[in-house]
């Protein structure tokens, strides 16, 4: 990209020079106040964008050394001496970026120079964390598009979907499917990981978008790290690979790849539409039309995208001439909420689908406050004449940081060195046009005339770091003082000793001792050892799952899931794989029992579905949908979270309710009185679905279920979806206990309290 900068340095001459130079923008003049902070060592940029028309381009996003900044014109104060990356970007526009060298006591003007993006066209921009990583971008009929080693790649692509892969040896290999849509940028950071032995494996899994009754299709798939897989409608799969698979009743399929090693399982989801040939008059065309962003300025655009089959023609409210699928770029010059219809015509009729698009006036960004992340001043005790070290981080947009006691303005983040007299208190005051936050510390300063008794000596130590569930914990501690007190229940002390302690319930265990000497005087010190979770029950896990009635003749799926299972059979299957999906045909009338049985080491374990054949035309059954989870949360755990945002994924076929039902593994006994959890659902654009009856707030919370560890299926919520892709959020309740503390025993919640869910299984109710 071009751009065009100035950079202000002091001196008649030189500004001379610059009088005759590159930039109509103006320049600070010498009796500019910013004069006074270059001089101290401060920089400063100012940045704003064109087009090469030489139009101002305002309101475009501004990202400094990859964090958003705010939107141009954008000026920054106080920025760092050294090498900084900038990223600008605007719908409409192609991306631009630049590396910028800044010097100390300069200010530097950037005029960025934006090009229109080709109508019809997407962004996709690629970083890399590591050097020599071989990175390829292919379509997805598998032709590549590039390979390249360096760190940073933009392209202007058509719109549809891409696969990139990235290998170093000793690194896992990164594997991701991307969708680009027009007038998007998609922005793809890729984090090389090296490779660990308990790693997660990895799949990935392409189809082509429509495919016709009867007719093979070719699914494709690749894996990295992994020891097993299972794809729908595929027995038997090996770690990578293609294979035809036939369907013989229409709609649109969802098939799941999921890969398996020691550490877990990984899985991934691909749909494709099935059609009946067009030529059949009895086959109603399907048409599917979606508007994105669903919310816009009038200076910005939006692409309508739409998608058909079983159709001669179609029509596109404010496209032109429109084929049977595609996207098409749109904008308005007045505000207001637009509905916009997509009809399909053919031989059996014709069918329609609409979207809204809410268009709004333009306005100023709306900041979010500001937040002051730390303010600490070390240590917080000196004598006079001593220095002492403050330290802060704020975070927010736009925002003016202040230090009293004299200090002034100052950056986001540093360390200030102050040496009072007296004892004072410094305070730290953060503000942007959406508010202002202050936070206080106080410095005391003694004199050398103070008398001084040093504390006690203390060596403390808990050993291992981590242990097994109802394993010993040895503590031991020495010191020179009189006493020592040990909390986790062990108490008062002598000066030395060492003992054993047992913990039956997991999670990290704090242990603090406190060593008392003369005048008063103590030395505390810390450990901590990490009690490890039981091990997963032995016996295996399975779910089954069918329709409740089917036509004769018809096709009815079947599909089922296990865990902890060496081997599964299912009535009606041959070579039942341990999870997967298929159709059976039934010729007759009548009841037919299903069963499904999980095989390991331990014993086997059966689920019984029935399905009830018929005659007579029936209305279309919906099944329900089984999302494999494995996700854990904890209120307090060196490794597990309190929030899984991703803790499964699935593809909403039918708009309605949906009962939500969870498969807990509960694994502390009655030991953890408070693992309970509650979930949220979120949308493709972020919008979230809450619990039709809920009991805490918003929210449905799932209290502890207690008693010995065991496997328990539980009731999540009743929720009301919408067709698309849905993400589950798993939320430890200890997340909302302060607000909702109905469903805490024996609190305060102050332990791990894990819990894991298993698989979540979605049963549609009604439309």
């Amino acid at each position: 990209m071009n751009s065009k900068r100035t950079t202000a340095c002091w001196g008649i001459i030189f500004w001379l020079i610059l009088g005759l130079g590159c930039s109509t923008a103006p320049l600070p003049t010498e009796g500019n106040t910013d004069n006074a902070e270059l001089e101290k060592g401060f920089s400063k940029i100012i940045i704003s964008s064109t087009d090469y028309e030489g139009q101002i381009v305002d309101s475009a996003k501004v990202f400094w050394d990859g964090d958003f900044a705010g939107y141009t014109p954008f000026t920054k104060e106080n920025v760092d001496a050294g090498i900084h990356s900038l990223r600008i970007q605007k719908n409409g526009f192609e991306l631009y970026t630049e590396s910028i060298t800044i010097n100390p006591s300069q200010s530097v003007y950037i005029e960025a120079l934006l090009k229109k993006l080709s109508l019809n066209k997407g962004q996709l921009f690629i970083t890399v964390d590591q050097n020599s990583v071989v990175t390829v971008l292919s379509n997805d009929k598998s032709d590549i598009i590039d390979l390249f080693y360096v760190r940073e790649k933009n392209y202007v692509l058509d719109p549809g979907g891409y696969f990139l892969r990235a290998e170093r040896p000793g690194y896992r290999l990164f594997l991701t499917a991307i969708e680009i849509q027009v007038d998007s940028i998609v922005i793809q950071n890729i984090r090389m990981e090296k490779l660990k032995s308990y790693e997660l494996p990895d799949v990935v899994l392409a189809l082509p978008d429509s495919g016709t009754v009867d007719q093979p299709l070719v699914v494709s798939w690749e894996s990295n790290n992994a020891q097993r897989i299972d794809i729908d409608y595929i027995e038997n799969p090996g770690l990578s690979g293609k294979r035809e698979v036939v369907f013989q009743l229409a709609g649109k399929k969802y098939i799941k790849a999921i890969a398996y090693n020691n550490a877990g399982s990984r899985s991934v989801i691909d749909s494709v539409y099935i059609s009946n040939p067009v030529d059949d008059p009895n086959v109603p065309p399907v048409i599917e039309l979606s508007v994105y962003p669903k919310n816009i300025k009038i200076s910005e655009s939006a692409t309508i995208k739409w998608q058909s089959s079983n159709a001669i023609s179609v029509s596109v409210d404010y496209v032109s001439n429109p084929g049977l699928d595609g996207a098409w770029q749109i904008n308005f010059d007045t505000s207001g909420v637009y509905k916009i219809e997509a009809h399909a015509y053919g031989p059996g009729g014709t069918a329609v689908d609409y979207d809204t698009l809410v268009v709004e006036d333009e306005e100023n960004p709306i900041l979010d406050p500001p937040l002051i992340n730390v303010f600490s001043v070390t240590p917080d005790s000196i004598l006079k004449g001593e220095s002492a070290v403050l330290h802060w981080d704020v975070s927010g947009e736009n925002v003016k940081v202040i230090l009293d006691q004299g200090i002034g303005e100052v950056g986001k983040t540093g360390n200030q060195n102050v040496s009072p007299d007296v004892s004072a208190n410094y305070t730290i005051i953060v503000t942007n046009s959406a508010g202002a936050v202050s936070r206080s510390v106080q410095l005391r300063v003694g004199t050398k005339s103070d008398s001084k008794v040093n504390p006690p000596s203390l060596n403390f130590s808990v050993t291992p770091g981590a242990v097994e569930y109802g394993k010993p914990i040895s503590v031991s501690w020495s010191s020179d003082g009189y006493q020592v007190i040990i909390d986790q229940g062990i108490g008062v002390r002598g000066p030395s000793g060492t003992e054993e302690v047992y913990f039956e319930n997991p999670g990290l265990k704090i242990f603090t001792a406190i060593a008392y000497g003369e005048a008063q005087t103590i030395t505390t010190k810390t450990d901590s050892v990490f009690v490890n979770e039981p091990e997963q029950p032995e016996s295996p896990i399975i779910f089954l799952s069918v329709v409740d009635s089917v036509e004769v003749g018809k096709p009815a799926q079947i599909e089922w899931h296990s865990q902890n299972t060496d081997r599964v059979d299912v009535d009606y299957v041959q070579l039942a794989g341990l999870n997967g999906k298929a159709e059976v045909i039934f010729y007759s009338e009548g009841r037919r029992e299903i069963t499904a049985t999980a095989y390991n080491q331990a014993g086997q374990v059966t689920a019984f579905e029935t399905i009830e054949v018929v005659s007579s035309t029936i209305q279309k059954q919906v099944s329900p949908i089984y999302i494999s989870s494995m996700a854990m949360v904890a209120a307090f755990h060196n490794s597990c979270p309190q929030v899984v945002e991703n803790a499964g994924q699935a593809e909403i076929v039918h708009e309605g309710f949906y009962q939500v039902t969870a498969k807990v593994w509960y694994n502390s006994a009655d030991y953890q009185k408070n693992e309970s959890f509650f979930i949220a659902m979120k949308d493709e654009n972020g919008n979230f679905y809450y619990p039709q009856e809920p009991n805490a707030g918003f929210y449905k919370v799932v209290p502890d279920d207690p008693g010995a560890p065991h496997v328990k299926e539980r009731d999540a919520g009743l929720f009301y979806l919408r067709t698309g892709a849905i993400t589950i959020e798993l939320h430890h309740y200890y997340t909302i206990s302060q607000m909702y503390p109905q469903f805490i025993v024996d609190g305060p919640i102050d332990s791990a309290e894990s819990v894991q869910v298993l698989s979540f299984q979605l049963e549609f109710i009604q439309p």
